[in-house]
């Protein structure tokens, strides 16, 4: 004893300790000591392990009435066969041996004030748990803040778990991947070191990954599971529902998410996703996308469009970007102006048919907002068996998927062709002959117009046709086109130049032609009014002998109904809708011969029922079966 106290020197024994020191100062409740030598022996005492510790230069502090003994060292202390190592304290307790300090080894470190040492491994609480890199990189593979670690040294297994806190509050408890620059709120995760993975599992509903990368603005998202492969140093994600970048719903294929360094998403394959997260309004699969930020992805995928016949045709769309949607309905539909757009081009080898019959070609445009797509390209009718009447593709702009309405008339061009829809005479010297177009162009220009329907060209599924009729619907004194492009047939109605110009001043025709594809014999069903120069008592002899023959023959009535569907229809071609409707009302009452209706029938003579045939052979029209005559001049022929 002197002035500095008592002190002394010797060893000091208590529990599984046995520290040699050349220095012990006793105190009232406590006494301080420091040597060189000592260790903790491996032992259960009172139902608690010890490990083996060798201590090396040490400090140490008892307080028995605490139970506590802390012992420091500069050199650390060596646990678990020199495998682990401890710069800090250690405190000796009836409970066991515990720490205070940083437990570094080769795989991780772990700084807390809370460890407990066992014969497995060690306990840490509210620690800061590092899984170091197996790569030459700063970055660790795993960061735990403020979580629970046990710590299995004999089996390599290590078990963490998060403390409860505010997921989003930097001094909570969180786990974090460094390296893969990707935080999660799962509570609890599991590293297997001789397998070299971190394993995790969460509730899908509440377990979240978040992008710590600045350039991905918080990319999050869903999901129930990760294993973190330390060898491919790569965080694999499962149970991912969904992923929002922009305005889409990406959805990985079985529901998995690769990432790499820096928050690097590899690529999926076979993605499916739903644009336009408001309304869901477009849907693609087979995607090939790669997930650049919260607002970014790029890639391709399948579009599958659904035209009016309920036809699904898959579409390869890509160029997604994020733009300003300038349109008024899209700006209507949302807050912000900012969506998603999406191109494709189509060729014709992907048979694309927009309605039936109807082939299209060029470019698609999709706007996430706008629930239709936009087209600007060109579309064809379809003639499989018949493709040199048709063959001329048409412009095309639309935004809807619905029945394809081409309007027919004389500004209608295939490029810088006119085209046409009619039957048409040769004029050349080398040929002659009638032949028929369908949306396509002449032959020659110079060919004579026999036939020419305009309109709105539709196709009629049910009926298996194409038809042309005028855009405010089918009327009467309108011509009309339609052809059954399977049976090789076009029907025509309306008005007919059968002959040439200088000739065709005095002939005028109206009625109905088939015109057969595999023949060239058509056949015309036809009202002809013939007006040239003849003398008047000689048109008025024939007509008397005409009238008096019938009457001898016993031959009264005409050859077919005065109201009629097919008289009145050529009637209205000459003398239009209004009129015909009044001649209807008046013939249903009373018989009305044409010349006292109309004036336009007063001709030299007027066959209302005139069928003709067309003969390649002798390049003519010759008239089959009788002849039906309304009127020559102001007789009534009937």
């Amino acid at each position: 004893m002197d002035g500095n106290g008592l002190h002394s020197e010797g060893n000091i024994n208590h529990l599984a300790a046995n520290m040699t020191a050349k220095e012990i100062l006793f105190m009232a409740d406590s006494l301080t000591a420091s040597g060189q030598l000592g260790k903790i022996n491996e032992s259960v005492l009172k139902g608690s392990y010890f490990p083996q510790v060798a201590i090396n230069d040490y400090t140490l502090k008892w307080m028995p009435k605490a139970d506590s003994m802390i012992v420091s060292s500069k050199a650390g202390f060596n646990f678990y066969t020199g495998t682990s190592s401890l710069k800090g304290k250690l405190v000796v307790r009836t409970g066991g041996l515990f720490g205070i300090g940083k437990l570094i080894r080769t795989d991780s470190e772990t700084a807390s004030e809370q460890f407990k040492f066992n014969k497995e491994g060690f306990i840490a609480d509210r620690s800061q748990f590092n899984v170091k890199s197996t790569q030459t990189t700063a970055k660790s593979v795993l960061l735990g803040k403020n979580v629970n670690v046990n710590f299995n040294v004999n089996n390599s297994i290590v078990n963490i778990s998060t403390n409860q806190g505010n997921f989003n509050d930097s001094t909570g408890s969180t786990l974090e991947f460094p390296y893969a620059a990707y935080k999660t709120n799962i509570d609890r995760a599991e590293w297997n070191i001789k397998n070299k993975k971190i394993s995790m599992k969460g509730d899908v509903e509440t377990s979240m990954f978040t992008s710590t990368n600045a350039s991905q603005e918080g990319l999050a998202f869903n999901g129930n599971s990760a294993i973190y492969d330390i060898d491919q140093m790569t965080l694999n994600i499962g149970g991912v529902p969904f992923i929002k970048s922009a305005d889409a719903k990406i959805l990985p294929d079985k529901g998995q998410v690769a990432v790499r360094r820096d928050a690097d998403m590899l690529p999926f394959k076979n993605a499916r996703l739903t644009i336009d997260t408001l309304n869901g309004y477009h849907n693609l699969r087979n995607g090939n996308i790669q997930i650049v930020s919260k607002n970014k992805f790029t890639g391709d995928a399948t579009y599958q469009f659904v035209n009016v016949k309920k036809d699904t045709f898959n579409i390869k769309m890509g160029n997604f970007e994020l733009r300003d949607i300038a349109d008024v309905e899209a700006r209507r539909s949302r807050s912000k102006n900012l969506s998603t757009v999406a191109r494709a081009n189509v060729v014709e080898r992907d048979s694309m048919f927009l309605s039936p019959k109807m082939l299209y070609k060029g470019e698609i445009t999709m706007l996430a907002p706008i629930k239709n797509l936009s087209l600007d390209g060109f579309i064809i009718p379809e003639l499989k068996k018949y493709p040199k009447l048709g063959g001329y593709w048409i412009t095309y702009k639309g935004n809807k998927s619905e029945e394809i309405r081409i309007t027919v008339d004389k500004n209608l061009k295939s490029g810088n062709s006119p085209i046409f829809a009619g039957l048409h005479f040769r004029t050349t010297t080398s040929s002659n002959g009638l032949y028929p177009t369908f949306l396509s162009a002449k032959e020659a220009p110079e060919d004579q117009n026999v036939f020419l329907a305009s309109g709105v060209c539709r196709r009629d599924e049910p009926n298996k046709l194409f038809s042309i009729i005028p855009e405010e619907g089918r009327t009467l004194a309108s011509n009309k086109y339609e052809i059954l492009d399977e049976k090789g047939i076009i029907n025509l109605e309306g008005r007919f130049d059968l002959l040439n110009e200088k000739i065709s001043q005095y002939v005028q025709t109206s009625g109905f032609a088939k015109v057969r594809l595999d023949t060239a014999n058509h056949e015309f069903n036809t009202m002809m009014l013939m007006n040239f120069p003849m003398a008047q008592p000689l048109l008025t002899n024939m007509a008397e002998k005409i009238v008096k023959t019938n009457l001898d023959l016993g031959v009264n009535e005409a050859a077919i109904e005065l109201n009629s569907p097919e008289l009145v229809a050529k009637i209205a071609h000459f003398v239009g809708d209004k009129d015909i409707e009044e001649y209807k009302g008046k013939s249903a009452r009373e018989y009305v011969p044409l010349f006292k209706f109309s004036p336009k029938f007063v001709n030299t003579i007027v066959f209302s029922d005139l069928k003709l045939l067309w003969s390649p052979k002798y390049n003519s029209y010759r008239s089959v079966g009788k002849l039906g005559i309304s009127n020559i001049g102001a007789t009534d022929i009937n």
